[in-house]
């Protein structure tokens, strides 16, 4: 189902080479760390202007009941765009890809062997969660009172009052990097999002399976690069747990 969303995005990249940044989250409970996400920032020129192409990949492994729990998530897609998602949910697969027309958004959520398409309108959600990891989303955020995003996780759409607190102060790599937070709160809790001086999201917090969960870059974001546009394939055919 999501191949034809991989090729669409592929065909964005230009043939030379472009700038990019590589990032790698730490993920936490309670100050273990469970995991890690590893993002890949690609910034394409184009005649309209600079378009952002975001690859991530996640897994992480903890405990519940005393037995073993695994979530891993590929997900790639362009800021403020399209975007596809497979997830192995302790083994269970779910795909979601959302892609933008002129109409709105066409969203498709396939477990197993059925999938649901429902349609969007324009103004239905103000970014995706993949968005939240874009440098130039930072910006957006300051004023708003209010966040509807469409969570490329599950393909619904979360709502709720959105608030900028004090600055905070992160260590990265032996250095202090002053941070501004915005509190997001939705029906499952708190999500606070640290955002850098440059935009790159530091710090966030999540929940899987009824778990906090706390991201934090393992050292503060490295300057762009010059190489390649795409090392492998964005998104892989399938969701099974081989395949992530």
């Amino acid at each position: 189902m999501l191949s034809s969303l991989a090729v669409l995005l592929l065909g964005l990249a230009p043939a030379e080479a472009a700038e990019s940044v590589s990032l790698r989250y730490l993920l936490a409970v309670d100050g273990e760390v469970i995991g890690h996400r590893d993002l890949k920032i690609n910034y394409l020129p184009t005649d309209s202007g600079e378009l952002r192409l975001m690859e991530s990949f996640t897994e992480l492994t903890f405990s519940i009941a005393g037995q073993p729990y695994t979530y891993k998530q590929r997900l790639g897609g362009l800021g403020g765009g399209n975007f596809s998602s497979a997830i192995s949910d302790n083994g269970t697969g779910r795909e979601v890809q959302a892609v933008r027309s002129s109409l709105g958004w066409t969203v498709t959520v396939a477990e197993g062997k059925t999938a649901e398409v429902y349609a969007l309108g324009p103004a239905a959600f103000d970014l995706t969660s993949l968005s939240l990891l874009d440098p130039a989303v930072a910006e957006s955020l300051a004023g708003r009172s209010t966040l509807k995003v469409l969570v490329a996780e599950t393909g619904g759409v979360m709502e709720g009052p959105l608030r900028q607190a004090a600055d905070v102060q992160i260590k990265l790599g032996g250095q202090m990097i002053t941070c501004d937070e915005y509190v997001w709160s939705v029906p499952e809790g708190e999500v606070r999002l640290d955002y850098g001086p440059e935009g790159h999201l530091m710090r966030y917090t999540t929940r899987v399976a009824g778990k906090v969960i706390t991201a934090t870059l393992d050292r503060p974001p490295p300057p762009r690069t010059y190489g390649t546009t795409m090392d492998g394939p964005l998104i892989q055919s399938s969701v099974g747990e081989e395949t992530l």
